[in-house]
């Protein structure tokens, strides 16, 4: 069978603190491609039950069942934390190509916290009382850290739907196994949460870096732009 009858599912993975919903305006134009599209509407490290939260053990077996269930080839594409769980799934036989998007890869024994550049909290990160973690309620902290390329109004519904994240996810330690597929990392220039100087450090190790003048938020802001880009990792054999 040749390369090109074979088809392709987008997996789309969201990050800490929200849900799959942050993928709609990128999945729907890829369907409107006609491609395949599977996204994780979410993860079990995020969620509004502090005592339901899961570590990345947990974010991984998810995925990992996701993909065993997709007769496709798969293209994995993880924003922010969720590299961590790209990474973690470098071996899975269904992978054909990889996308980190502004995201974390860590090397073998790293935490998301070490992939992320190390160093104290950041102010815009609340450690709660019962143990989970959440974002700044400060909606005008939130915009400027996270979306400045969305409207105020676009911003705000963002901030209203985030969620919980366990911490115990950002303490796990990567393992990092061998992949045998190709790895495509998209640089986030205007990114202040994971700002690009970090991102090009881990870019270096990928097969093919692009560079986007957008927000950490960019599946948001800049969707047609995302879209095409995961497109182009289909085609790449």
């Amino acid at each position: 069978m040749v390369r090109d009858s074979i088809m392709t599912t987008y997996v789309l993975v969201h990050g800490s603190w929200c849900s799959g919903s942050v993928w709609s305006p990128v999945a729907d134009r890829l369907t409107g491609m006609g491609h395949g599209v599977e996204v994780v509407a979410q993860l079990p490290s995020t969620g509004t039950e502090v005592a339901a939260l899961g570590d990345l053990h947990d974010d991984v077996a998810r995925v990992r069942t996701l993909l065993d269930g997709i007769q496709d080839d798969v293209v994995l594409v993880g924003h922010s934390y969720s590299g961590m769980i790209v990474t973690e799934l470098a071996g899975h036989p269904s992978i054909r190509h990889s996308v980190y998007l502004a995201a974390f890869w860590p090397l073998a024994g790293q935490t998301a916290l070490e992939a992320r550049g190390g160093g104290p909290l950041p102010e815009w990160l609340t450690m709660r009382e019962d143990g989970a973690t959440e974002l700044t309620k400060d909606a005008t902290v939130f915009r400027a850290e996270f979306c400045a390329d969305l409207t105020v109004a676009e911003a705000g519904k963002l901030h209203g739907a985030l969620v919980l994240q366990s911490p115990a996810a950002f303490g796990v330690p990567a393992t990092a196994p061998a992949r045998t597929h190709p790895v495509t990392y998209v640089v986030i220039e205007r990114d202040r949460s994971f700002r690009a100087p970090l991102q090009e450090h881990s870019a270096r190790r990928a097969d093919h870096v692009v560079h986007v003048a957008a927000a950490h938020m960019a599946q948001l802001s800049a969707p047609a732009e995302i879209a095409e880009i995961l497109a182009a990792t289909g085609e790449t054999p």
